[in-house]
């Protein structure tokens, strides 16, 4: 079976060289809980580093048509060092957790991360698998955090929620710049101290309180009609 440079084929290739790899995880979480993943993987320090990875770029950019390939629903692109990847993830994949409840007057948004999505299918090099394949608060994520941190890999996990961000629990809270606010974590940190990603938005429950305004509508028209077919009555 080839084996393809995903962050997984990446993340043991960061043990070779210090700093050399960069990943980003972005998800996008819609109001039913789907997602859009993508996962962008700086490579640029790997290929200036020399040895066997000097003329690594062009095997990098074939192996996108190798991913898309293998999983027609992972889309992939190469430049400059940095690949980037994305997919789909439906809520019934059981990747995460993910729910919403009513709490007058807003609809609460809580999406719960123990592991990363993985954006391509598990691959192991050697028969050893990525060091984020972890549950984050499994003891063996703790020295696989340590490896990561030791070669210089940084690892960092963006959410974007519905409605207004009003907690990251175990990260903190950012904004982009058209404003929106979003959730940041750091995975090493994540799995270093045990801890996983929770985060919460709301927003306010628009056809709740459109049906709440029209029930009060029909009952101040009905109690205005009655008030003057009472009036008429005593005439």
């Amino acid at each position: 079976m080839e084996t393809r440079p995903s962050f997984l084929l990446l993340g043991m290739a960061a043990l070779l060289f210090s700093g050399c790899i960069s990943i980003d995880y972005i998800q996008d979480v819609d109001r039913e809980g789907n997602s859009m993943v993508r996962e962008s993987v700086n490579l640029s320090g790997l290929l200036s580093a020399g040895g066997q990875y000097s003329g690594a770029s062009e095997d990098f950019s074939d192996a996108c048509g190798n991913i898309t390939e293998d999983d027609r629903t992972v889309n992939c692109t190469y430049s400059e060092g940095m690949l980037v990847l994305s997919k789909a993830l439906l809520k019934s994949d059981n990747y995460y957790l993910f729910s919403k409840a009513s709490e007058f007057p807003y609809v609460v948004y809580a999406l719960e991360v123990r592991r990363v999505p993985p954006v391509v299918a598990t691959d192991t090099i050697s028969g050893t698998s990525s060091q984020t394949e972890y549950d984050f608060t499994d003891p063996s994520a703790k020295l696989g955090a340590s490896t990561m941190k030791t070669a210089g890999a940084s690892f960092t996990y963006s959410v974007l929620m519905p409605g207004e961000l009003v907690s990251a629990e175990n990260g903190e809270i950012a904004t982009d710049e058209s404003g929106k606010k979003y959730a940041r974590y750091d995975v090493l940190k994540l799995m270093d101290e045990g801890k996983y990603i929770v985060v919460k938005s709301r927003e306010l429950d628009v056809p709740l309180l459109m049906a709440l305004g029209a029930g009060i509508v029909l009952l101040v028209g009905g109690i205005a009609v009655s008030a003057v077919l009472l009036k008429a009555m005593k005439k």
